[in-house]
């Protein structure tokens, strides 16, 4: 594994850069850790470009991460490697999104689900490295006292990572409940969503590993730009970011998942994407949400959640009718 790259300057990151290239010779990827959104951006306000590692690194494709995780500096020898030219359409625009340089030309610069994408196939784990992380995990949580975790997904490394939780649960080793996902990064990932959840419950299911909740990044986040605001950034007056799905899009999958009785987790950071999220659920889906479909999550939907007999319930009396009232008056 590389040694991390220093953060104190753009030069230092450089020749860090081009002396793990000297010392890893050959023509493979050269996979690197990391740069910082907020330094980048101070120092040009489009961001890392892709001729600065070119002048150091033409010949091998080069990636490296972001402090956030959320997106990467890539070179010219890389996009070649992929296929992403300056026609290649952006997945998602505004979140999902291959960064153009004033002159219309690819930057380098690879936002969220542009760059996930393509992780799993260029950059295979070590199961060894993969099984003793996951032990650590497991470990530092169960000695918290941490009963249930939802993952939030692996961005196409689910085989591997749950292959080995489902053997720990077979043989009895799983110390707690994992909600495994499938995350939909981009927007076609949410047609298939369903049959990849049924998917990985059959094959990984079990008594402590379950498959129930997908998980939708509606939109990315605001060090990268890429989150869906109403108002222009202050920083980039031109830049709003924007959102995986329209309302229509969601509010239809939404019934999908709900058809499926699949939950859905919404990543959300700027008040466009919880607008559009909020929208697309509708009024009547917040209250019903917090009230019988708010049991469902904790597989408590037979015993609360709704006025039955044999229900438990808290009654509230209000002077209007919810449905009636302006939801800006609501509290």
């Amino acid at each position: 594994m590389a040694p991390p790259l220093p953060q104190n300057s753009h030069e230092d990151l450089l020749t860090a850069a081009e002396n793990y290239a000297k010392a890893e010779p050959g023509n493979s990827w050269i996979k690197l850790c990391c740069w910082s959104n907020f330094d980048y951006l101070k120092r040009d306000k489009n961001g890392p470009h892709k001729r600065d590692l070119d002048a150091i690194l033409p010949d091998r494709p080069v990636w490296i991460t972001s402090l956030t995780w959320h997106s990467y500096w890539l070179n010219s020898k890389a996009l070649a490697t992929l296929g992403i030219t300056v026609n290649t359409p952006d997945p998602a625009p505004g979140v999902a999104s291959y960064v153009r340089d004033e002159n219309g030309e690819l930057s380098g610069w690879v936002k969220e689900g542009a760059g996930w994408q393509f992780m799993a196939k260029h950059f295979p784990p070590d199961k060894n490295n993969v099984r003793k992380g996951i032990d650590r995990s497991l470990s530092a949580l169960s000695n918290h006292g941490v009963p249930t975790v939802y993952d939030g997904g692996n961005w196409d490394y689910e085989d591997i990572v749950y292959s080995y939780l489902s053997e720990l649960d077979a043989t009895g080793k799983l110390p707690l409940r994992n909600e495994g996902t499938y995350v939909v990064y981009l927007p076609e990932r949410r047609h298939i969503a369903v049959q990849e959840m049924k998917l990985l419950r059959k094959a990984y299911g079990g008594e402590r590993l379950k498959f129930r909740t997908v998980k939708l990044f509606m939109d990315g986040i605001t060090p990268e730009l890429a989150s869906g605001v109403l108002e222009p950034f202050t920083s980039h007056p031109s830049e709003t970011g924007g959102t995986t799905l329209s309302v229509d899009e969601l509010r239809d999958w939404l019934l999908e998942l709900h058809k499926e009785r699949f939950d859905l987790h919404v990543h959300t950071i700027g008040d466009l994407a919880v607008r559009k999220v909020l929208d697309g659920v509708g009024f009547e889906g917040m209250i019903r949400g917090y009230t019988q479909n708010g049991a469902y999550p904790f597989r408590m939907e037979d015993e609360i959640g709704s006025i039955e007999v044999g229900k438990i319930a808290d009654l509230i009396a209000l002077e209007e009718n919810l449905l009636t009232s302006d939801p800006s008056v609501i509290h």
